[in-house]
């Protein structure tokens, strides 16, 4: 009889004391499911919380022999709690969870299935494309995740709807082949991209993104991502993706300004007027390209082109006075 296909659930955790055992119960419920087809085992990355997350995710493992508990002895963030999961994880295909339970369990059999269909590298489940929801997420969230994966899905050229949510499956070895540089939530667009730049086929099922309502004494529902560092890190990946789009809004300035020059000269706008603004545009495209370099490391050799230049244009000039 052929071995059953292992996988490993990796949860990273970070205080979470008051849904913890719950939503582990939970999850274990409906990977206990899936005996039929898969071997599984669920791998818990305590991140350096300073409530009873730890011990009460330690109990839980204490009860069920495929699981474990991994420990940060301080917070390092989602990044690095990925990595440690996926560095101890044993199985032939890696699903990412979230404690929280945004994504229902039922998500899980979908990512699978697709993941054996598809033979994909990744396989992310998108609330934004086609047959997705979200429900009961604070509107001013929910404006910024999905402004945040329409910007990130036009740098990965349309090809995925939602880049952010850590709810996934892998094939592990794909995933062990991925070279990213995140610390935090970064992480999870930041594996896409590196994806899609290798060519590896990343796939999406519609999802439902549903932030869950507290029951009894629990504390109503806050996200601990920092948004003004969050949304940095999604600009400047995604410009490193695709650095064309750095280019972009001043780059309609050039198209459009002979229009815009030619109607105001003949409305009678002085010609200082007319080279103040071609000259500020070109300001403009010129400190973005500047930007675009430094992000991406092309065109670096440029810069060090011109400073030689002028050594040998000056040298020149130095030996014809001569």
């Amino acid at each position: 009889m052929p071995t059953l296909p292992l996988v490993s659930f990796i949860i990273p955790a970070f205080n979470e004391a008051s849904i913890i055992e719950n939503n582990l119960e939970e999850i274990q419920r409906h990977v206990a499911g899936l005996s039929r087809d898969y071997r599984t085992e669920i791998i818990i990355v305590n991140d350096g919380s300073s409530d009873a997350t730890l011990a009460l995710a330690q109990a839980f493992a204490d009860r069920h022999p495929d699981v474990f508990v991994l420990n940060h002895p301080i917070n390092r963030g989602l990044a690095a709690a990925l990595q440690t999961g996926v560095f101890h994880a044993n199985g032939d295909v890696i699903v990412t969870l979230d404690v929280d339970l945004s994504y229902d369990p039922s998500h899980i059999d979908r990512l699978l299935a697709e993941l054996r269909r598809t033979g994909a590298a990744m396989v992310l489940t998108s609330p934004y494309m086609k047959g997705g929801k979200v429900k009961n997420v604070p509107w001013d969230r929910h404006m910024l995740s999905a402004g945040a994966n329409r910007f990130l899905s036009a740098a990965a050229g349309g090809t995925v709807s939602t880049l952010t949510g850590m709810v996934r499956a892998y094939d592990t070895r794909a995933l062990r082949s991925l070279s990213v540089d995140a610390k935090g939530m970064d992480i999870n667009h930041a594996l896409v991209f590196a994806a899609l730049k290798q060519d590896l086929a990343v796939v999406e099922i519609p999802a439902c993104l549903e932030w869950r309502r507290p029951s009894g004494d629990q504390p109503t529902r806050r996200s601990s991502m920092k948004i003004f560092a969050h949304m940095w890190a999604v600009m400047q990946d995604a410009f490193r993706h695709r650095p064309t789009m750095l280019l972009a809004l001043p780059g309609l300035i050039p198209g459009v300004w002979p229009l815009m020059a030619a109607i105001t000269y003949f409305l009678g706008a002085s010609h200082q007027t007319i080279v103040a603004v071609t000259l500020a545009t070109a300001i403009v495209q010129t400190v973005s390209f500047a930007y675009f370099c430094l992000l991406t490391g092309r065109y670096v050799f440029g810069w060090r082109i011109l400073p030689h230049a002028a050594r040998i244009f000056n040298e020149k000039r130095t030996t014809s006075r001569a």
